[in-house]
């Protein structure tokens, strides 16, 4: 059977965008301050270190120095600091920073100039990244090549490599906000949110930074740990220094410990706080709360307007039961972060409940290449290929998963995927006993509810007299399971018209009438 991730500890973690992806949303602002100052009367700029890259331009007057300080000044929105420089790279040396990232601070080039670019196509990656590596060469000190090659890489499943490329990225550029954001969203990528935590709780700007502050406060239970910043956060929302723009995460990873606490009301208040003027990260976030039972509302104005909300889209749009829209939110959102595997679970997962088969395995096929050990990328890959008739390579990607890596509910997922491969494979018998197995031993009630459906759709498929008895079961289970209040709950209903589609209307179970008596 498909599956999609539980959506039960969804985190205001940053984005790994582009730094373009990164301007538009706002992440890369100067302070967001209603003020002009943080704290002790700081500037912005001045903690970021751009004034003493400035000081460092005019001492030097060369490519490399020009070109850190070209690039500090676009990540904190201050392109006026850079503007000399900016012009100088252009005329001497426009491959030291990388001649669009030049344009782009000098306003010759738009935020969108890589439209054409698909990230999801490895051979166009595999280009940008020599091309990447071609400008890199030329001055080996531009901080944000070296964290756009760890993005590319990253896409590819090079992960050492990306490893490699944003400690560069790093070192030349310790507290930039953009850096230390995009640095621990790769950590968690790569397993490791211990480190990434680590470099954002120990940030000498964190505390000051409430794009930081967020992404720290988000981070720490990924690690194990429990924030020691949550009431500097609230301190910080209070001290009335900040743009709403600029607090919108920060509001929603408090909003997020508030309701994993069980104080729904904090909760709320913050989470509608975070929509003000939010991000699309926060939107998500506000999105999954509602899903959670929270109080929020996140309607279709608020996704529209917001740029780029194709997760809290996708999400929402599947809910409602659009699912060529949220199919194609999901591609968006899958080609914004093409190293993550969210967005190609989800992707893999609705359109195979479309019955898109094809589609649901090529969304499965490209996040493996960045998360070759993720499971339900390679579940919902066999059971693509299987529903296509492809049952011999469906066998094979079953084939390697390592069933001892998994916990119990993953086991009870991949038994019935097996399920389905032995009934295509005309081994009826052992298909009916896989198939039973995960619904007698799941604990989840729409887990057990999916796989009676998918049950009988394998015994009307094959035209065995099982399919009236199985078709009962299944009324039976999805009747137990829209009793309960989960995830995998609310999308049993889809599971249902994907069975009744199916069948081409043999089967129909009536979910409104299951609901209103008991099923005998």
């Amino acid at each position: 059977m498909t599956a999609r991730r539980k959506d039960v500890d969804r985190k205001v973690v940053p984005r790994f965008h582009s730094l373009a992806a990164a301007a538009k949303q706002g992440e890369t602002g100067s302070a967001g301050t209603k003020h002009r100052t943080l704290e002790a009367d700081q500037p912005k700029a001045r903690s970021l270190g751009l004034e003493e890259l400035r000081s460092d331009w005019e001492q030097h007057r060369s490519p490399s120095f020009a070109a850190d300080l070209v690039a500090a000044a676009l990540v904190v929105g201050s392109p006026e600091e850079a503007r000399d420089a900016a012009e100088f790279l252009l005329t001497s040396n426009p491959t030291a920073l990388g001649e669009h990232v030049v344009q782009r601070l000098l306003g010759q080039v738009s935020l969108d100039e890589e439209k054409d670019f698909d990230p999801l196509k490895r051979q166009e990656v595999r280009a940008k990244i020599r091309e990447l590596k071609r400008s890199i060469r030329s001055d080996p000190r531009a901080g944000l090549l070296w964290a756009e090659l760890a993005r590319r890489y990253a896409a590819l499943g090079q992960r050492h490599k990306a490893a490699e490329a944003m400690d560069i990225a790093l070192a030349l550029a310790p507290r930039n906000r953009f850096m230390l954001r995009s640095a621990a969203r790769l950590n968690l990528h790569l397993e490791k949110p211990e480190r990434g935590h680590n470099l954002l709780s120990s940030a000498s700007t964190t505390q000051s930074d409430p794009w930081l502050l967020a992404a720290e406060i988000a981070m720490a239970p990924l690690a194990g740990r429990r924030s020691r910043l949550i009431k500097h956060g609230k301190r910080l929302l209070e001290s009335g220094q900040f743009r709403p723009h600029a607090l919108s995460e920060l509001k929603s990873a408090l909003a997020t410990e508030a309701f994993t606490a069980g104080s729904d009301r904090d909760a709320r208040r913050l989470f509608r706080s975070s929509l003000d003027e939010p991000t699309e990260n926060a939107v998500a976030q506000a999105a999954w709360a509602a899903r959670r039972g929270s109080r929020v509302e996140v309607g279709g104005q608020l996704l529209n307007d917001v740029q780029d909300s194709y997760e809290a889209r996708a999400q929402v749009l599947a809910e409602e039961g659009d699912s060529d829209a949220a199919i194609l939110n999901a591609w968006e959102w899958f080609r914004s972060e093409s190293f993550a595997s969210n967005p190609a679970i989800f992707g893999s997962h609705e359109a195979a409940l479309a019955r898109r088969y094809d589609e649901a395995a090529r969304f499965a096929e490209l996040g493996l290449i960045a998360n070759p050990n993720e499971f339900l990328l390679r579940n919902n890959l066999a059971f693509a290929l299987a529903s296509a008739g492809r049952v011999e390579a469906a066998a094979e990607q079953l084939g390697m998963i390592e069933p001892s890596t998994l916990n119990e509910e993953e086991l009870q997922v991949l038994t019935a995927t097996r399920g389905l491969i032995a009934f295509r494979e005309g081994d009826l018998t052992l298909g009916r006993q896989l198939y039973k197995q995960t619904i007698e031993t799941a604990k989840d009630p729409a887990l057990r509810a999916i796989a009676a459906i998918l049950l009988t759709r394998e015994e009307m498929r094959a035209e065995t007299a099982a399919g009236l008895i199985a078709q009962r079961l299944a009324a039976e289970l999805v009747a137990a399971a829209q009793r309960t209040a989960n995830a995998r709950s609310e999308r049993v209903p889809a599971w249902v018209a994907h069975l009744e589609a199916e069948s081409g209307g043999e089967v129909v179970i009536d979910i409104d009438n299951l609901m209103a008596r008991p099923v005998t």
